[in-house]
């Protein structure tokens, strides 16, 4: 509780973590806020007690998309996330709904993104509300290596280590 202004300033009853910035100069007092939450106060100054609520709601302001770039081979899949923060740049305590556009593959609605067979540059975007973030996509072909795609190489070891055709460290050195 608020006791002197001029000596003791506390609050109660705060958010868990919440730790509010007093400012005092002569017979006013500040308060600024780090997040939201209902904050109970009181005061007393002399005889006289005063008590009040503050209710500082959530206020969706920004979107944030990760990675914000990224680099694949065509036809690879790739979670991107998004997160949707208040004034005071926290998580939401309720994500609102995102929806996702792509271009040069498909998006599902978590997010998944399925890159297509042409390689270029591309997008991924974020929305919710009026808010959006877009990332960069580069797509390059699978690389070949002695006739092979990378995925097939990556599939015939991973499949003689399983039989045990191969140890883990030749694995390791073959797919390095």
């Amino acid at each position: 509780y608020w006791r002197d202004w001029s000596s003791d300033v506390c609050s109660s009853d705060l958010p868990e973590g919440a730790n509010p910035a007093l400012t005092q100069s002569a017979n006013q007092l500040a308060v600024t806020f780090e997040r939201a939450g209902n904050y109970a106060f009181a005061a007393s100054v002399g005889s006289l007690q005063a008590g009040f609520t503050v209710s500082i709601a959530q206020r969706l302001t920004s979107l944030r998309l990760t990675p914000g770039t990224v680099a694949l081979e065509t036809g690879a899949a790739y979670q991107f996330s998004s997160q949707l923060l208040d004034q005071f740049s926290r998580p939401m305590s309720t994500q609102p709904v995102t929806t996702w556009t792509a271009t040069g593959g498909k998006i599902s609605a978590t997010g998944l993104y399925t890159a297509g067979t042409s390689p270029g540059n591309f997008s991924v975007t974020a929305r919710s509300g009026n808010l959006s973030q877009t990332a960069a996509v580069t797509l390059a072909p699978p690389a070949i290596v002695d006739g092979f795609l990378n995925a097939d190489i990556r599939s015939l070891v991973s499949s003689a280590y399983s039989d045990n055709s191969i140890s883990r460290l030749e694995m390791i050195e073959i797919l390095r």
